[in-house]
C-alpha cells in the first residue's frame, strides 16, 4: 500500500506538470493592453461577414431537407433560396467593405443613419423575395407550410433568409443577431 507521502507527491508532481502545460498551451501576451490589435479586429469582422453568408447556406440547406419536397417544389424552393442567398451575399460583401474604426465608437447619430440604411436595405431583399416565397408557400402541403411557418416564424427577416434572427424554436440553428 502507497504512504501518504508518496500519494501527496506523485499529486504535486502531477499538478506542476499539468500547470506546465497550460502554461506551454497558451498564447505569450507581450502588451499590457487588453484590447485586440486593429489586425485582431479586422480578421474577426471579416470572419463575421463570411460566417453570415456560410450560415445562410446552411439554414437553407437543412430547411430544404426538413421539408422533404416534391419534384414540383424544388425548382420554387430554389428560386426562392436563389434570392436569399444572393441577397446574403450581397450582405457579405456589403460587411466586407465596411470599415469600423473600434477606437472611435460612432455617435448615436451615425449608428442610427446606419440603422436606417440597413433596414431600408432589408425592406427592400424582403419585396425582391417575397414573390419566390409566397410560390413556394402556396406549393407546400400542410405539414410542409407548418414545418416552414416553425422555423423562427420562416420569414425572410426572420428565417432561413433572414438578417440575423436564426431560428430561435424546435432546437433549429439561432445566430444570435449577427446581420
Amino acid at each position: 500500500m502507497l504512504s501518504r507521502q508518496t500519494i501527496v507527491q506523485a499529486a504535486a508532481a502531477a499538478v506542476i506538470c499539468a500547470a506546465s502545460a497550460i502554461a506551454q498551451a497558451s498564447p505569450a501576451s507581450n502588451s499590457t493592453d487588453p484590447s485586440p490589435s486593429k489586425t485582431n479586429m479586422a480578421t474577426w469582422q471579416a470572419q463575421m461577414c463570411s460566417d453570415h453568408y456560410a450560415r445562410r447556406v446552411g439554414e437553407l440547406a437543412y430547411l430544404e431537407t426538413k421539408l422533404a419536397l416534391t419534384d414540383v417544389q424544388r425548382p420554387l424552393f430554389a428560386s426562392w433560396k436563389d434570392t436569399v442567398l444572393s441577397h446574403a451575399k450581397s450582405h457579405e460583401g456589403s460587411c466586407m467593405a465596411a470599415h469600423i474604426d473600434f477606437a472611435h465608437p460612432p455617435s448615436i447619430l451615425d449608428r442610427e443613419a446606419h440603422m436606417r440604411d440597413m433596414l431600408q436595405q432589408r425592406l427592400s431583399e424582403m419585396d425582391a423575395q417575397r414573390p419566390a416565397m409566397t410560390a413556394l408557400y402556396q406549393s407546400l402541403a400542410p405539414d410542409q407550410k407548418q414545418l416552414f411557418d416553425g422555423m423562427g416564424h420562416a420569414r425572410p427577416d426572420h428565417g432561413p433568409g433572414g438578417e440575423g434572427h436564426g431560428w430561435h424554436h424546435h432546437g433549429a440553428p439561432d445566430d444570435h443577431d449577427q446581420g
